[in-house]
């Protein structure tokens, strides 16, 4: 699919879920046996960095690849209770995955906080589009950190979010979205 993007004129958008680590486990039948554990989450999380390690490779190695901008990005951690080989996992101090390889940029690592909501309008502000600053309770995080945690806002910690995507306010901003929602095309 992205060979066949890539040979078209003009912009595209390729986006993939990969859900093989989920539990219990789904390694693809194409990928070679892990010798590391029996474990099917093990198998898997082996199994999808191959095959995404494949991916990007391929995509660097294309003649569009100077215009291609990589994201990876997870989707939540793993559940409490979930132990590949034993190991419990620990919460405390985790954070989502937010990688960004675009090849039109030097690479840094930013430790700016932000949120699930501020992938958005980091990546469209990263494609150019310039008026994305700020979508919906999302902000971009390459001038500043995420709006939940800027200063506008001012919470501190994951309880202190929760309880403000919980709060009227948010409720009220939802429900003007949605009277302002434009219908699907039939």
């Amino acid at each position: 699919e992205f060979d066949r993007l890539a040979a078209q004129d003009g912009p595209f958008t390729l986006v993939f879920l990969t859900i093989a680590t989920h539990v219990p486990g789904f390694a693809a039948p194409s990928c070679p046996d892990y010798a590391g554990s029996d474990d099917p989450l093990l198998k898997a999380v082996n199994c999808t960095d191959l095959l995404v390690a494949d991916f990007i490779e391929h995509v660097r190695r294309s003649p569009v690849s100077r215009d291609v901008l990589i994201a990876l990005v997870s989707d939540h951690l793993m559940w409490r209770g979930v132990k590949p080989l034993g190991i419990d996992v620990v919460h405390e101090d985790r954070r989502l995955t937010f990688m960004v390889d675009d090849p039109r940029t030097p690479g840094r690592k930013d430790p700016v906080a932000g949120s699930e909501f501020d992938i958005g309008p980091t990546l469209a502000a990263m494609m150019g589009i310039s008026h994305a600053q700020r979508i919906g309770l999302g902000s971009s995080l390459l001038e500043n950190e995420g709006f939940l945690f800027s200063p506008e806002r001012g919470l501190e910690s994951p309880r202190e979010i929760e309880l403000f995507l919980k709060s009227d306010e948010v409720k009220a901003q939802l429900e003007q979205a949605r009277s302002r929602e434009i219908p699907a095309p039939q």
